[in-house]
């Protein structure tokens, strides 16, 4: 049991008496309650407090709730009198919650398992596309908002938190490892969506009642209307067969970017790509639903495969030998590749093409398809949407398949003024 120093009965008086500490934490514990404390931060910040020992002797802490609104000292005592009382039957209080279903932790504790529980019992499309958002989280959310209990987190402050990361401030300067995180407008945009998403899951288990995202007017989610000319797309075809001629990239990194353009596939679903989700009977691919982004209603997605990915496909396959991946690091290996950036950027620079990232592929497919007097539905099916109005982003590309129609009518008053 933790030495008590201080010890008193724990009245408003008491509790608003306490000094703070210049650092740590300073407990004061209950005369009469064995067990109740308050415990008092720098910040200002008092707590209400049990300690006790679980069925494995092992001292556990567990949070009642903040000294103010709705915390009282005598409606805290109430309360611990309750906890203490179910701990000597053996029910004990779950850690990192209080009562009224609050999570007690600091941020970065509490937001990182509360999705990190998300991804393994929300959705299946959140196991999919839980990796960008960890990112958002830890590059974004934690190095602003880290320093705020969960259960205090109030719109004002993610108001802040978004102007923050849309200019560059809220962000993780020099990460451990890979690039220096920047933020940015489209930053700003998914970091507070993602920790909308966390709030909607909590409100889903009875963790929480309310979510501060509501009452934020959010930045508009840019869009981009990159795409490839004909002249671009020969460039860049051509570019990609001659760096591989030349020994200059990967050869297995190109046919991965060749079979993400012929089938409008997302980088990520292609890079991870299995040899069982290749049905070459079918000449298809049949991702299951954990594999791809909208693997929220638990279906697969059905990738047509052309001729020409058929080919890259069988050239992959006398590559990986017995892996699992169509694209592994190594012939046999247990582990598919993980970036383009290296290929793509050489390409890029060689083919003279800018402001051209591996997701407007998919963009590029789909003018070139519409072009080609395609249905905004079959190409949305080929893109993986599931709803129609994601699809008709691109609608204002019918507008060549469409002028023919202003002649006609055009034609038709020339006829009727001539006529006259």
């Amino acid at each position: 049991m933790a030495v008590r120093k201080n010890i008193a009965r724990i009245t408003k008086r008491t509790v608003d008496a306490m000094p703070l500490p210049v650092k740590g934490k300073a407990r004061l514990w209950d005369s009469e309650l064995k067990g109740f404390c308050v415990c008092a931060y720098p910040t200002g910040r008092k707590v209400y407090v049990i300690g006790y020992r679980d069925r494995s002797t092992r001292f556990r802490w567990f949070t009642i709730g903040k000294h103010g609104d709705p915390w009282t000292a005598e409606a805290a005592r109430i309360k611990a009198r309750e906890l203490l009382g179910n701990v000597a039957t053996g029910d004990f209080p779950m850690k990192g919650r209080c009562v009224n279903g609050w999570t007690q932790r600091p941020l970065p504790n509490s937001s990182s398992g509360i999705w990190r529980k998300a991804r393994l019992t929300g959705p299946t499309n959140a196991k999919a596309v839980g990796s960008n958002d960890k990112g958002y989280l830890y590059n974004h959310v934690v190095p602003h908002l880290g320093h705020i209990p969960f259960r205090e987190l109030h719109c004002d402050q993610l108001v802040q938190f978004q102007h923050a990361v849309a200019n560059g401030i809220a962000a993780r300067r020099k990460p451990k490892r890979g690039p220096t995180v920047r933020g940015g407008r489209g930053a700003a945009v998914h970091a507070l969506r993602c920790l909308s998403a966390m709030y909607g899951w909590a409100i889903s288990r009875d963790l929480t009642e309310k979510t501060p995202c509501q009452s934020v007017q959010r930045l508009a989610d840019g869009r981009r209307d990159r795409y490839l000319s004909l002249d671009e797309a020969k460039s860049l075809f051509s570019t990609m067969d001659e760096l591989e001629q030349s020994g200059v990239i990967n050869p297995l990194h190109v046919d991965c970017l060749r079979l993400i353009a012929y089938t409008a596939a997302r980088k990520g679903e292609i890079m991870g790509l299995r040899w069982s989700e290749v049905d070459a009977d079918n000449q298809r691919l049949l991702l299951p639903p954990a594999r791809h982004k909208t693997g929220g209603a638990n279906r697969p997605k059905a990738i047509p495969l052309s001729n020409d990915c058929m080919t890259i496909l069988e050239r992959c396959h006398r590559h990986a030998g017995t892996s699992i991946f169509v694209f592994p690091i190594e012939p046999d290996g247990d582990m598919h590749i993980k970036t383009l950036a290296y290929t793509w950027d050489k390409v890029m620079a060689k083919a003279g093409i800018t402001d051209f990232r591996i997701h407007d592929l998919r963009h590029a497919y789909a003018s070139f398809a519409i072009n080609a007097g395609f249905s905004l539905k079959a190409i949305g099916e080929n893109l993986g949407h599931t709803r129609a109005s994601t699809t008709e982003r691109y609608a204002h590309l019918l507008l060549d398949a469409r002028r023919p129609i202003s002649e006609v009518v055009a034609n038709a008053y020339k006829g009727t003024t001539a006529a006259t």
